[in-house]
């Protein structure tokens, strides 16, 4: 891997953190937030999607920050990550009290025309 990480491979450098290469897990934990935050810096969905779960559950030394969570989870939902597009909708339907995040309204008049194809 190490050929990739040199070239500047974003998803070597991201895989790289999944394996401990140092001594603690104090040290590894360190040097995978530094890296996290770097990658996420750079746009990487992956790097941004680890470092929202971090904050939303307070993991690895982050602060738990809803805020952060939402940010950084929305940022990838915008870089064209559908899951996290899924969780945000999610996360602001719950905090609506909603049953669940509502559909564009050009799905709306779709699923009615649907709906009257069906009843006709």
């Amino acid at each position: 891997m190490a050929p990739h990480i040199e070239a500047g491979d974003k998803d070597a450098r991201y895989l790289s953190l999944l394996f401990c290469t140092t001594k603690t897990a104090q040290e590894f934990e360190t040097r995978r937030k530094q890296h996290l935050k770097e990658l996420g810096a750079e746009q990487h969905i992956s790097a941004l999607l680890d470092l929202a779960w971090m904050h939303r559950h307070g993991d690895d030394g982050h602060d738990q920050s809803d805020l952060k969570f939402l940010q950084l989870m929305t940022a990838a939902a915008l870089m064209g990550d559908n899951d996290a597009l899924k969780h945000v909708k999610t996360y602001i339907a719950a905090r609506m009290e909603w049953e669940q995040f509502p559909l564009p309204p050009a799905d709306q008049a779709k699923r009615r025309a649907a709906k009257a194809t069906i009843k006709g």
